[in-house]
């Protein structure tokens, strides 16, 4: 989420998005249309290329298993 907040700050060059009351409405909509767009790319872990919207749901439910004692380890996604 980080780096798409600050890619959108950089596209935008940081002007136009803050208004009195926090991100202004255009801001929020590119905001959303740009993290949508991120957790539909693809990316691979464990050799898996799935998006990364399906990557978020699996690693809950591995922390889950790791929490109930069903698997002896777990690994995190970390993207680098």
């Amino acid at each position: 989420v980080d780096r798409v907040v600050f890619r959108v700050i950089r596209e935008t060059r940081g002007e136009g998005i803050v208004g009195d009351e926090g991100l202004n409405r255009e801001a929020r909509k590119l905001l959303l249309v740009k993290l949508n767009e991120r957790f539909k790319e693809k990316v691979t872990f464990h050799n898996r290329s799935l998006s990364l919207e399906n990557h978020i749901l699996l690693q809950a439910r591995r922390i889950q298993a790791y929490l109930l004692g069903y698997e002896a380890d777990y690994k995190p996604y970390i993207e680098k």
